[in-house]
């Protein structure tokens, strides 16, 4: 029996706010990227769910990209890949969860 014992979640805008209001983020080839990593790294299995979220009394969509793996190395190729696209992104901070912890990382230093 094979065990994937890591689940990880990754928090992926579809939205940024510029100036007070939300904008839709062109998300086609950074999306396909950050897919093409995982591939790249063998992770077993993952699925991407599109969701309503709400943050700083702003409601916005996000995908949420579910991984199972035995690897604890995605939390380093999300954060390779949001730090190198948030030209893209324009977030204040970015997060994912791991194993049912929630972890936010801050950008705005």
């Amino acid at each position: 029996m094979k065990k994937l014992n890591h689940r990880y979640v990754l928090h992926i805008p579809l939205y940024k706010n510029t100036n007070g209001n939300l904008e839709e983020i062109e998300m086609d080839e950074i999306l396909k990227e950050l897919i093409e990593r995982l591939d790249e790294n063998a992770h077993d299995s993952f699925y991407i769910t599109k969701v309503e979220s709400h943050y700083k009394k702003r409601s916005f969509e996000e995908l949420l990209l579910c991984v199972f793996t035995r690897s604890e190395d995605i939390e380093e190729i999300f954060r390779m890949w949001f730090v190198e696209n948030n030209h893209i992104l324009g977030q204040e901070a970015f997060g994912f969860e791991h194993n049912n912890t929630l972890c936010i990382e801050d950008l705005s230093h």
